[in-house]
């Protein structure tokens, strides 16, 4: 399995806080239960595997701190900067808190300085992603504006030998006064794969053989897609010196299209075994009752904790 390769380019016209080159997943994390910054992951568990529980299939997420229903079962890895776990006492400080513990993500909120960054990286095996972010100050001290575009290749090695996903993330930045802030943001991902390995199951009677699921024949007919939507409006403001006030709204959307998938049926150590086609020709669009949520926090003697993001799959 070759290394994980980064390369970084930053071009600043003024001097500049939180770059690319600043991520960071050792110094962010605040304990062990789990963060991942960018394509860093440290800590015991991760958005989808908690002690053997899956935070994201429990709906146990959220966006600054506000409950969100997220309708695919991975994020937006491009809409993110980062992502905490908060597992056991971590978590009670959260509305709804749960044993299966709870991610909470932070949006990737633009700076007061202009900026643009690029981020390569390589590994592992084939997997590949080109990023181009950019944040520009529209009013001083008061409007900033981000974008994103992101083109990621072969991350889904263990499921089809080829994959690709296209992002595209706006972010603003709005600040009515000192003690108040809203952040508007939307992130669109279009998602494909091609040559999908095969789903393998038993005949009932004997046990799977031992076989490398990377090595299996792939046909060419079969494919994936589906695209992802996820935006939304946040909004915080202190009153006074010991209350501060967050508020959100946010919308998923998952659509899928059409599916071609191929099982392999009842192989035995003799490599023999039976082949059929799974087909799904679907175009649909969801959206939950619960995607479209408001959530408002008030929490006295303290600031609204601004965590965040990640990325996962979703099989």
């Amino acid at each position: 399995m070759s290394a994980l390769l980064f390369a970084m380019v930053s071009l600043v016209t003024l001097p500049a806080a939180a770059q690319r080159t600043d991520d960071n997943a050792v110094t962010a994390a605040s304990d062990a239960f789990g963060n991942t910054v960018g394509f860093q992951t440290i800590g015991l568990y991760g958005p989808i595997n908690v002690r053997g529980f899956n935070p994201a299939q429990a709906e146990n997420l959220r966006i600054e701190g506000l409950y969100y229903d997220q309708e695919v079962t991975y994020s937006n890895p491009f809409l993110f900067s980062r992502s905490d776990m908060r597992v056991g006492i971590a978590a009670q400080s959260y509305s709804f808190p749960s044993p299966t513990g709870i991610v909470d993500y932070k949006l990737r909120t633009p700076g007061d300085a202009a900026l643009v960054s690029v981020l390569l990286t390589h590994g592992p095996l084939n997997m590949a992603t080109a990023e181009v972010d950019a944040q520009y100050p529209l009013v001083k001290d008061v409007v900033s504006v981000g974008v994103s575009v992101a083109s990621w290749s072969n991350f889904d090695y263990n499921y089809a030998r080829s994959s690709s996903t296209l992002g595209y993330t706006l972010l603003l930045r709005i600040r009515p006064d000192a003690r108040s802030e809203i952040v508007p943001f939307v992130g669109y991902t279009h998602n494909g794969e091609h040559q999908e390995l095969p789903s393998v199951y038993a005949n009932g009677l004997n046990p799977l053989p031992m076989y490398n699921e990377q090595r299996l024949a792939a046909q060419d007919w079969t494919s994936w897609g589906w695209n992802q939507l996820t935006a939304g409006v946040i909004a915080k403001t202190a009153l006074g010196s010991s209350w501060r006030v967050a508020a959100g709204v946010f919308r998923s959307l998952a659509q899928n299209s059409q599916n071609f998938n191929d099982l392999l049926l009842g192989p035995t150590a003799r490599r023999s075994s039976s082949a059929t086609t799974d087909q799904n020709w679907t175009r649909s669009a969801t959206t939950a009752a619960a995607s479209h949520s408001a959530a408002t926090m008030v929490r006295p003697g303290r600031s609204a904790s601004r965590i965040t993001s990640s990325m996962s799959r979703r099989r």
